[in-house]
């Protein structure tokens, strides 16, 4: 269970920030290091996070472009169907994999 949940801690932070490789046991607190807030109006949930961490500006910077990328799937492509927008997921999380071994490669992959 905690090899699991460890992947997929891993899997988060790398799509939040898909260019930087981020080590769980460094980077966990910063970014769970805030009392949540769920408000429900109007049809819309949305979760406020509030954090006194001292680098909680660099974190608000990197939840609120993930959180960009996540409400563009539903909003701006309503007509993608779940299987789409779950690729466009894995191809956030998985590209800078893809960059590196096409560099190592020399370009060939």
């Amino acid at each position: 269970m905690v090899a699991l949940v460890y992947n997929w801690w891993n899997l988060f932070v790398r799509c939040a920030e898909p260019s930087r490789a981020r080590e769980a046991l460094t980077r966990r607190p910063l970014l769970l290091h805030a009392v949540g807030r769920v408000i429900k109006s109007g049809g819309q949930t949305t979760l406020i996070l509030t954090s006194n961490h001292g680098e909680a500006r660099q974190v608000q910077d990197i939840l609120s472009k993930l959180s960009l990328f996540l409400s563009g799937l539903t909003n701006a492509a309503e007509q993608l169907k779940s299987e789409e927008r779950w690729r466009r997921i894995w191809h956030r999380i998985l590209e800078p994999f893809h960059q590196q071994a096409t560099a190592l490669l020399g370009g060939s992959g």
